[in-house]
């Protein structure tokens, strides 16, 4: 299930439900669909069975969206934007690139070939988001990018943060930020080391195979009856 659009009841089994997504999404939120991880979407495919009382919303009106496009046609009209010939009541404007306009990635190149009228949404949604300061907006630096000292968090060290907050079961107060800077420090001091011992590898093996290299010139050139190079055996060269 997508979660362009939900709505939560203020009631036990509501709040039942907000807490039960967000404790999974805490420790589980990734995007790894290899191994059947999509962000926050994937713990909702499991909601109708734990929680019977959830609603699926099949309204095509709502979250029309570009995986979805193929079966929800969208057009202009006096009475407004409407999709399939009724009222449009949410768009979701995931991966839409209101700069071209269009949408990122390679994703349906074909759809304004297939419905005109979109790209008149797209542009009109864009227009809208430059009024209200989107230019400025974009241009935001992600807050958890980095350490507060500026130092860029790796991947891997997210990688291992998240490990071991799901084998230690931390709380978010007992996470100690100078111990994980300390953490990527020693990770980039060892990648500098592999470096060295990988550059010192490779030439000592860039030496070996232009020893082998030569040696294979000298038997090639006697082969054919031509004199040793200098500094080789006359006897290598007489045979």
């Amino acid at each position: 299930y997508n979660s362009g659009l939900f709505a939560v009841s203020d009631s036990e089994r509501g709040l039942a439900f907000v807490n039960w997504w967000k404790d999974l999404t805490g420790r589980h939120a990734i995007d790894n669909p290899p191994e059947g991880m999509f962000v926050d979407q994937r713990f909702l495919d499991a909601a109708p069975a734990l929680f019977p009382e959830c609603h699926i919303l099949r309204d095509p009106a709502f979250n029309v969206a570009w995986f979805n496009l193929h079966e929800r046609r969208v057009t202009s009209s006096s009475q407004g934007w409407l999709v399939n010939g009724r009222r449009l009541a949410l768009f979701h404007f995931t991966f839409c690139d209101l700069d071209r306009p269009g949408f990122r990635d390679g994703i349906a190149p074909n759809v304004f070939e297939e419905q005109p009228d979109l790209r008149e949404l797209l542009l009109e949604y864009g227009s809208q988001l430059k009024v209200n300061g989107n230019d400025a907006c974009r241009r935001w630096p992600y807050t958890y990018a980095t350490f507060r000292d500026g130092t860029r968090i790796r991947d891997e060290t997210r990688r291992e943060f998240r490990r071991q907050l799901i084998a230690k079961d931390w709380a978010p107060h007992e996470v100690d930020e100078s111990h994980w800077q300390a953490w990527q420090r020693e990770l980039e001091n060892s990648d500098r080391r592999e470096a060295v011992h990988q550059a010192l590898a490779s030439s000592a093996f860039l030496r070996g195979l232009s020893r082998v290299i030569y040696k294979l010139g000298v038997l090639r050139k006697a082969s054919i009856g031509g004199s040793a190079p200098r500094g080789t055996s006359g006897r290598l060269a007489s045979n």
